[in-house]
């Protein structure tokens, strides 16, 4: 018997599995029919996703390799501490921590 005949008989004696409501917890290892959807963004607030500094985007516009911005850099974001770098200035940033303003950006320290 060749494979794809082999293969053939399984496929047409098998039946796709029913669609089975289960609480998320105990959906591990599943496929689900549908997108699940989070009910609240998670998180709440705009986080760094990488280590580096936060900065006013208009303060690095035009910044090349060969005519980089120069920024002072302040003391390190602590907590939800303030809006954020004032313009000229870069703050330190760990993963995670909360970007207090939506308007600023993450230079990630490579």
């Amino acid at each position: 018997m060749r494979i794809q005949d082999a293969l053939r008989i399984m496929l047409d004696a098998c039946e796709p599995p029913g669609v089975v409501r289960l609480p998320v917890a105990a959906a591990a290892g599943r496929v689900t029919v549908s997108d699940v959807v989070a009910r609240a963004d998670a998180p709440a607030q705009p986080r760094a996703v990488t280590d580096g500094f936060l900065v006013r985007p208009e303060d690095c516009a035009g910044a090349t390799p060969e005519a980089p911005t120069r920024l002072d850099l302040a003391p390190a974001l602590v907590g939800n501490d303030g809006p954020g770098p004032r313009r000229g200035h870069a703050w330190p940033v760990q993963a995670g921590a909360v970007v207090p303003d939506a308007g600023l950006a993450v230079l990630p320290q490579h």
